[in-house]
């Protein structure tokens, strides 16, 4: 377990405009005019926009040559204006008549284009559009390799991990103390404005406070064997 107290860490805007820049080196190589990322952990790597779609597609194009557009659904519109500061466009809702796919690939009007990924179905939809579209998946190459802050921000995950382990395994010792089950789940989250500055450092936590907030309820006590030889019986 790591002894170095917590460091924030955050990746830049730097940081993600230079991994857009190995992405244009990348299509270049491959002689493609741009590529369409609809897979969110690409999106998100490329952008930082954190966005994790349920059933509304969202998708980022990035040119050779050019400014990137971030396609969303009008509903997540506000969300992508406060984390991306260039280009949007949103389609109105989902499902529409021309699949949000599609419609992402009508708005670009390069020719030799390439998708990160896509369903079989999908992907012949999109081809009816741009018949050149091909599959590409050099980005997942790219994310491979890790650069320094990336590093970081994986050590101060792992930090994390460590100070959650840290609270389990006190609270789970205290088998004379009834508690809910999911007590030791909320437990980090009540009392990370005290310990976040201790993870990683396990001797400097300090003790758990006594008693019951909105976030916890206490764990019901098993009935006795008389009260439940009085309940109803059903058939």
């Amino acid at each position: 377990m790591t002894t170095k107290p917590l460091i924030q860490v955050r990746l830049t805007a730097d940081t993600y405009a230079t991994r857009r820049e190995q992405i244009r080196r990348h299509l270049a190589a491959q002689q493609l005019d741009g590529i369409l990322i609809l897979g969110a952990a690409n999106l998100t790597w490329a952008t930082g926009f954190f966005y994790i779609p349920n059933e509304r597609p969202q998708g980022l194009y990035i040119p050779v040559a050019g400014d990137p557009v971030l396609f969303v659904p009008f509903l997540e519109k506000e969300n992508a204006e406060d984390n991306w500061a260039g280009r949007i466009e949103t389609y109105w809702e989902f499902p529409g008549r021309v699949p949000a796919e599609v419609w992402m690939t009508q708005q670009i009007s390069a020719d030799r284009l390439a998708v990160d990924s896509a369903s079989h179905s999908t992907f012949l939809k999109m081809q009816d559009v741009k018949p050149a579209l091909s599959v590409d998946g050099g980005i997942g190459r790219l994310r491979y390799i890790k650069d320094e802050a990336e590093i970081a921000l994986i050590r101060t995950a792992a930090d994390y991990a460590d100070y959650g382990q840290v609270v389990a395994r006190r609270h789970r010792r205290r088998p004379a103390q009834r508690r809910h089950r999911m007590d030791v789940v909320r437990c980090p989250i009540r009392d990370h404005r005290q310990n976040a500055h201790r993870v990683g450092r396990p001797d400097q936590l300090l003790p758990r406070r006594r008693g019951v907030d909105s976030s916890h309820r206490p764990a019901r006590r098993p009935a006795s064997r008389t009260a439940r030889s009085r309940r109803p019986q059903t058939r």
